[in-house]
């Protein structure tokens, strides 16, 4: 249908309709439309312009961010957005994807820009991050965002008051989301720099691994028609990988490694990757392939202090450094060449002293984590429901954004 003659139709329609209800066009009616509020076609309330290719040899180091369909990339000494605030919609590539600026930019061949027509830039902003653009995009030929596609999309339009109150709500919802995300990653920045100082240290000296560690050689034949619950190690220091229940006789092994709980366990051809941890206290029994040696953990360490020492940077590089082979993936580390690696721990009192100092703050990040999350769903909840003109904004959001904004500002 022409834009003519979908206007046409909605002057028809308008004819008829009793007042106070509302009509979606092609979607059917929507009859729970606030007073005040108006729906049409994204196209009415927004421009889409193309980018322009800026090749880097013809960049000239600047102040304005070179932006495409993923974000700024680059820099620039001026722009070619005619706009003082800048939103940027991914056209290829990142197809769909929003990205806000408070300043101009240049916006490249794989993006559009975004010029608001009877509504401010930031309400704008969120308007068109809540209409799903990746779901528009064409999926035939070369993935892209077709501006036509994008006019069409059927929204609601308050009045400018009600404008700038969900844009200000919104945006003290964001202000607490970066609040929270700054305190995750104080904490995370925390906890690196507590490992850091800590745990290189103890990669030295004249004691090794051998010192505290002794190889478990505890093996069972495969029977075939036997369930064994089979276990790896993932890269990093990041734990145990469950590989899920296997009869006997669906693998090519003809005997396992019997893996148990406070044990230290490391990959041999993933030993330069940091393949390495200690299983969980209440882990019960697994198995692992030869390619797993299992180490029963001395009197002289705590299983705690050994698993966080396991994600240790420093300790993936003298694994690597130690690792054997061809080159890349055909590198294994041999048991005897990891018990001979250095380690001088302290004494078990300051290995709980830094283990519970180190708990303290992981606790801290995953708080702020959580907060983080249960307030990107709040903030996507919140933005929906503002924006369906369904719902009256009740006064207490604007107590609750007075006291945000004071709160700010102490």
């Amino acid at each position: 249908m022409s834009m003519q003659r979908w206007r046409r139709c909605a002057r028809r329609r308008s004819a008829w309709m009793p007042p106070g209800r509302h009509w979606t066009y092609g979607f059917g009616r929507r009859d729970s439309m606030r007073e005040g509020w108006r729906e049409v076609r994204l196209g009415e309330v927004c421009t889409l312009h193309y980018g322009k290719a800026l090749p880097a040899k013809s960049r000239v180091h600047g102040v304005v961010p070179v932006a495409g369909s993923s974000g700024a990339f680059d820099s620039h000494d001026s722009a070619n957005v005619g706009t003082a605030q800048s939103i940027v919609v991914g056209r290829k590539g990142t197809a769909g994807s929003v990205t806000w600026f408070d300043q101009a930019v240049w916006v490249t061949d794989t993006a559009y820009w975004a010029e608001a027509k009877g509504v401010e830039m930031p309400f704008l902003h969120l308007l068109l991050g809540s209409v799903d653009l990746p779901s528009y995009t064409a999926q035939t030929g070369v993935p892209g965002l077709n501006r036509e596609r994008v006019y069409s999309i059927p929204v609601a339009i308050p009045s400018r008051p009600e404008r700038l109150r969900i844009v200000n709500l919104i945006a003290s919802a964001d202000d607490a989301l970066h609040a929270a995300l700054c305190e995750e990653n104080r904490a995370l920045a925390m906890l690196s720099s507590l490992r850091a100082d800590h745990f290189a240290p103890m990669l030295t000296g004249e004691q090794s691994f051998a010192s505290h560690l002794a190889l478990i050689k505890k093996t069972i034949p495969i029977v075939s028609d036997r369930a064994y619950r089979i276990i790896g190690v993932l890269n990093r220091g990041r734990g145990l990988l469950d590989r899920g229940t296997k009869l006997g006789g669906d693998t090519s092994y003809e005997k396992l490694n019997v893996i148990e709980s406070e044990q230290l366990v490391y990959s041999r051809l993933k030993a330069f990757e940091g393949a390495v941890t200690v299983t969980p206290a209440d882990m019960e029994s697994a198995f692992a392939s030869a390619e797993f040696p299992a180490f029963a953990i001395g009197g002289t360490v705590s299983p705690d202090w050994l698993r966080e020492l396991t994600r240790s940077p420093q300790l993936w590089e003298l694994m690597a450094s130690r690792s054997k082979g061809m080159g890349g993936r055909r590198e294994r580390l041999k048991p005897d060449d990891f018990l001979s690696l250095p380690l001088t721990p302290p004494d078990l009192v300051e290995q709980h002293r830094v283990m519970e100092t180190i708990r303290r703050v992981s606790a801290t990040a995953d708080a702020a984590h959580a907060t983080a999350e249960a307030l990107r769903t709040l903030r996507s909840n919140l933005l929906t429901v503002l924006l369906s003109g369904e719902h009256e904004i009740p006064e207490s959001y604007d107590h609750l954004l007075n006291l945000a904004e004071e709160g700010a500002a102490a």
